[in-house]
């Protein structure tokens, strides 16, 4: 059976640093999400050791440990989303998760913008990016299935936009400390993800690189879907149960791609659902009226739109910050050098200097027992202490002009 992801490309575009067994619970949980009737954030979604083996292609302890270590790891990952104001916003995956002993399996209920992201999409105002699960389930590295799911949204366009250097490090999971010099991100991350992608999915990318003079600054991807005949997409709509034979050949014969007619019919089914069709005939009706108007797929143009201006604001929020923890280092160095300055002072005095000082402060903490206390433990030494140090120069009137 076939288990399609989808998920709107405001949730795919999101920068987190989910590591590969997280990444593939986390596609896990959204195919078993969609699969129930009412989507709701109180949904609880089990993922079991044993799909797990049989999906990725581990042994049972294996994957009975993979779930054990994402019990631990994965409540407490977050990740930085678009939100529907156009402005940064960090969230978590998961709002609960718990270990089923009994039945061998995870039960994990998705935060609320993440249930926002995978239901209720229509395609129109919410673009969205869906795949098959088994077509990243052979990959290995992280880095492949994380740029995997950032070149399938720009698949029907077969190019991507230009993918800025900064943001892109951000989408991949890669921190500000690794692989900073490019060479390096380039044969440890690029192009092994790269590799393995042609090597084991559905399409063929090639990169180049984006420079201003002579520094790389970004890349774009140019994606070649592989060759697929008419028997494999026959195939694959074996499950798909068509009211009758006219919808097959209707859908057989509609150039769309197997993922777009995974989308279709998706929309339709839950549209029959919706609204109660139980007549074979106008299941029919609706799935050939479904794909007539391709329900779903959405406005790849709109989608490019919709990215570079999310792309600009993500780009001015990660220079934010840069400048926010930029001046938030400035401010501690400052601060140290002040109150370095401060102790060399006081230790330059005289002892018997000192000592009137020393009994200043004491006569300030007078009438509060416990940080009098505290002072009295070690007065001589009470100046390196942040408690005391604020008191020591007011009763010195440091700095001393």
């Amino acid at each position: 059976m076939k288990e399609l992801v989808v998920k709107t490309n405001r949730l795919n575009e999101a920068m987190h640093n989910l590591d590969l067994i997280e990444n593939r619970l986390i596609h896990m949980g959204i195919v078993r999400f969609r699969e129930n009737p009412i989507f709701s954030a109180d949904t609880k979604v089990i993922i079991s050791a044993s799909d797990y083996a049989k999906l990725f292609d581990v042994d049972r302890v294996s994957a009975h440990q993979a779930l054990l270590e994402a019990e631990k790891s994965l409540f407490a990952r977050q990740f930085t989303i678009i939100n529907e104001n156009g402005k940064p916003e960090k969230t978590r995956w998961i709002q609960s998760v718990e270990y089923l002993n009994g039945e061998n399996a995870l039960g994990i209920r998705f935060s609320t913008i993440v249930v926002k992201g995978i239901s209720r999409i229509d395609g129109n105002n919410d673009p969205f990016t869906s795949y098959y699960l088994e077509q990243i389930a052979p990959l290995k590295s992280r880095y492949s299935v994380r740029l995997y799911e950032l070149l399938k949204q720009w698949v029907k366009k077969k190019e991507t936009p230009e993918f800025e250097l900064e943001k892109f490090r951000f989408q991949l999971g890669i921190a500000p400390s690794e692989y900073t010099k490019i060479s390096n991100f380039k044969a440890r991350v690029l192009n092994v993800a790269i590799n393995e992608i042609n090597e084991k999915t559905d399409f063929e990318v090639t990169c180049c690189q984006q420079k201003t003079g002579r520094e790389i600054t970004g890349f774009k991807f140019k994606i070649t879907n592989k060759k697929q005949v008419i028997d494999n997409k026959k195939k694959d709509l074996t499950g798909v149960k068509l009211a009758n034979q006219d919808t097959l050949a209707d859908i057989t014969n509609s150039g769309l791609t197997n993922n777009e007619i995974a989308i279709i019919k998706s929309m339709a089914e839950k549209y029959i659902v919706n609204n109660n069709i139980v007549d074979d005939k106008h299941k029919a009706n609706i799935h050939k009226k479904a794909i007539a108007e391709k329900w779903g797929l959405g406005d790849i143009d709109k989608q490019a739109d919709d990215y570079n201006a999310q792309n600009a604001k993500v780009l001015a929020s990660i220079e934010q910050e840069k400048l926010l923890a930029q001046s938030e280092i400035e401010k501690l160095a400052q601060e140290k050098k002040i109150n370095n300055d401060f102790m060399s002072y006081y230790e330059s005095l005289s002892n018997n200097k000192k000592a009137e000082i020393i009994g200043k402060v004491r006569n300030e903490f007078k009438n509060i027992p416990m940080f009098l206390s505290s002072f009295d433990k070690d007065p001589s030494n009470a100046y390196k202490d942040i408690m005391f140090s604020a008191t020591f120069k007011k009763v010195m009137s440091y700095p001393v002009e």
